[in-house]
């Protein structure tokens, strides 16, 4: 109903046709829109009507409401969404509110043009250029337009390089540390939602700008990334990412087809708009056959990645900023135990090193509900490979690992790891070993690597 009377309201506004009555109208209805979406934030549907509402307030130069920093902290999580148009909506109504300014640091502040009596006055060559830089970055910040102009933009071969130029430029912005606070959080959550998106050239481009977020602007951005790198390790079905539909409405689908009254289809389309809102827009059987299919270079918007590739790109951001993996070790290391014991060992129950590192001891007692949600049939030979590759290599990047929580256990593991019969485990686990320098293996390290290589 919101959707449709902020269409016809537009549609006189822009006609000139009772507009007063159109304006009075809106405004009415951005009472019941604001109780809707702050009672059901994570709805598409509550969510894709406030942005057809936004769209026509904006004609008439209102705005959805006046809590700006309420409705940030509120939407902004829908930015990590698995679907899309989730996370489209949520953009047009943050992107609706006026430019917050970049953050000042009035120490860096130049006052020298300040203090030039003559506007004539001689300037070394120079200092134009050194002038640029944090200093430059000032005024108010569009970083948000560029979030739903990366949203919005088509998925295809010939918007690569558009796409990878609007994400660096978020990069950019982000490394100077002046992005507002809920500007910070919502680029750390939409990231996060771009991993989600098919189409593999952009993942490097989010992974470095949530790095540069998480380095300049820690406090917004750990949050969010510490949630999700506890969501992904947990099991699919307990995700939340609504990969599986729900077989209450697949049963309810079949009896539906038994029946070919006007009923039954009403029945059947409003299951459909359930399992599609219920999922955060992940079920998308609602579009019917055909949805999702790609073509001419295009990716279908309703396309979406699996987990597996969700869980790499999110511990590669780890990866790239291995100071920060040091400051939260007691987060990260624990973690890793848990994938280790509840996961990896239970696979392979036959492994000697399992009981040789005795990792339950050195869990907490919040970590057995974690591994009880794990049983061996669920768990696969090649998924868990990638995973312990994926931890293995943010392990490598850390320099001085002696900082890390549990770093002598951790030292154990990778020594044992050693004899993984996978080669490249084996180097990761050489090159996480070697990064404690240890006296008697430095001078072999080369001879070392070469050993655990195959022989072609």
């Amino acid at each position: 109903v919101l959707e449709s009377l902020s269409i016809i309201a537009s549609s006189c506004i822009d006609d000139d046709f009772e507009k007063s009555a159109a304006d009075k109208t809106l405004r009415k209805a951005k009472e019941y829109a604001n109780n809707l979406l702050f009672s059901c934030p994570r709805s598409v549907w509550s969510v894709r009507a406030a942005a057809a509402l936004v769209g026509a307030l904006g004609k008439s130069k209102e705005m959805l409401n006046d809590s700006s920093n309420e409705t940030f902290d509120l939407l902004s999580p829908n930015l990590k969404a698995q679907g899309h148009f989730l996370r489209l909506h949520t953009l047009v109504i943050l992107n609706s509110y006026p430019r917050r300014p970049y953050v000042v640091n009035h120490s860096e502040l130049d006052h020298t043009d300040d203090l030039d009596e003559d506007g004539d006055s001689f300037k070394p060559p120079g200092d134009s250029q050194q002038s640029l830089g944090k200093s430059a970055v000032s005024g108010p910040c569009d970083i948000m337009e560029t979030l739903l102009k990366i949203e919005a933009m088509p998925v295809t071969l010939a918007n690569e390089r558009r796409l990878n130029g609007e994400i660096n430029r978020i990069e950019v912005l982000c490394r100077t540390g002046r992005v507002p606070i809920v500007y910070a959080e919502a680029v750390s959550n939409h990231m996060l939602g771009l991993f989600h998106v098919k189409f593999a050239p952009v993942w490097p481009a989010a992974v470095r700008a949530l790095a540069a977020v998480a380095v300049a602007q820690e406090t917004c951005a750990w949050p969010t990334l510490a949630q999700k790198l506890d969501e992904v390790m947990q099991p699919e079905l307990l995700s939340g990412d609504a990969d599986t539909p729900d077989r209450d409405y697949d049963d309810k689908e079949e009896e539906e087809k038994e029946a070919d009254d006007s009923i039954s289809q009403i029945r059947h389309h409003r299951n459909m708009c359930v399992a599609w809102d219920e999922s955060y827009g992940a079920d998308v059987r609602l579009f019917g056959d055909g949805h999702d299919m790609d073509g001419g270079g295009r990716v279908s918007r309703y396309r979406t990645t699996d987990t597996s590739i969700v869980f790499e790109n999110t511990w590669k951001v780890m990866e790239s900023v291995p100071q920060l993996t040091v400051r939260k070790s007691k987060v990260i290391v624990p973690i890793f135990l848990e994938f280790l014991h509840f996961q990896y060992y239970r696979f392979h129950d036959d492994d000697p090193d399992a009981r040789e590192l005795s990792l339950e001891e050195h869990l907490g007692e919040d970590s057995k509900e974690k591994g009880s949600r794990w049983s061996r049939n669920d768990l696969g030979r090649r998924p868990l490979q990638k995973k312990l590759t994926s931890f293995l290599r943010m392990l490598a990047a850390i320099n001085g690992p002696q900082q890390l929580y549990k770093h002598k256990l951790l030292f154990n593991y990778f020594f044992v790891t050693l004899s993984n019969p996978d080669e490249g485990i084996a180097q990761l686990a050489l090159k996480c070993f070697l990064k404690f320098k240890p006296d008697y293996a430095m001078p072999y390290a080369e001879y070392l690597s070469s050993l655990l290589k195959k022989k072609e």
